[in-house]
């Protein structure tokens, strides 16, 4: 992952669907479920979807490059 994927995540106006965000990581879908389950990847359930917070999203993404 890059720190430009994060710019790139950041700059979604709209909440984020764990497909839009795998394809976006090049991971599959299950993992980014596994990844939320954890606890790890920040999410938000609506009713019986899970949406990820553009910022939040990129701010783990960020922190993952990093290391920090």
């Amino acid at each position: 992952m890059s720190l430009r994927l994060a710019s790139d995540v950041e700059g979604f106006k709209a909440a984020l669907t764990v497909r839009e965000l795998s394809r976006l990581l090049s991971l599959s879908e299950k993992l980014i479920y596994r990844l939320i389950r954890q606890g790890k990847l920040p999410a938000l359930r609506v009713g019986t979807s899970v949406r990820l917070d553009p910022a939040v999203t990129a701010n783990w993404i960020r922190c993952h490059v990093t290391g920090k």
